[in-house]
């Protein structure tokens, strides 16, 4: 296709069109995932990853029944399976709003105070990301968190091995992981997107107010 031709395909003549809307996009904007509305899967749409149906339901549940009992000390006792949310955060794409649903969700206990990410030492932002898996095991079982953020540190496609797969989607190594740390916990991985542009204009709008090394020189602040 010319790159010409992407401006209407995309609907950019319209700030509220969706053109021809090759991404579903209108799908998405009202809450709904178009796999389970249109007639056929979306080319674009990857696959299911391996477990996530499984985990998810194990987290869904999990949840419900944390709700159900009285206190947190009852809820540490539950012999199910532990599933925490690994929400990996791209700046400026929605981490703050996610970190308010968790809020108001979930249990206050559950949710690190910090936009998310659990303490290390004397570090409110204990870096996450950073961790090993063996870290990270001994941190969920120490402490009743049932989701962490990850916002600075790259993704360490290690983590896969949490929830039963690699890069790949093959589910050997990882098994042999979990079975040599004896581990009980799965992690559930959440991302949000957002569009660029307005990535871009968040991104120059936080660091103008909170640098005194950035003044805007246009409307926009862009050059």
């Amino acid at each position: 296709m010319p790159p010409g031709e992407l401006w209407h395909v995309f609907g950019m003549e319209s700030r509220s069109g969706y053109g021809q809307d090759p991404f579903s996009l209108s799908i998405l904007e009202r809450g709904d995932c178009p796999s389970d509305i249109m007639p056929s899967t979306p080319k674009w749409l990857p696959p299911r990853p391996l477990h996530s149906s499984r985990i998810s339901s194990t987290f869904q549940s999990n949840q419900s029944t944390m709700s159900k009992r009285k206190n947190q000390k009852q809820a540490r006792k539950s012999s199910e399976p532990s599933v925490i949310i690994w929400y990996e955060h791209i700046s400026k794409a929605g981490g703050t709003t996610f970190c308010a649903l968790a809020n108001s969700n979930m249990r206050k206990s559950s949710v690190p105070k910090y936009h998310c990410m659990p303490r290390k030492g004397k570090l409110m932002d204990g870096r996450v990301g950073s961790w090993s898996n063996e870290e990270l095991v001994e941190f969920i079982n120490e402490n009743e968190f049932k989701i962490v953020a990850n916002e600075w540190d790259p993704f360490d496609v290690d983590k896969l091995q949490l929830s039963g797969r690699d890069l790949y989607g093959d589910n050997n190594s990882s098994k042999r992981q979990q079975s040599e740390s004896n581990l009980q916990t799965s992690l559930l991985f959440v991302t949000t997107l957002r569009d660029p542009a307005d990535r871009l204009l968040s991104s120059y709008s936080f660091f103008s107010e909170n640098s005194e090394h950035c003044v805007p020189s246009s409307p926009l602040g862009l050059r």
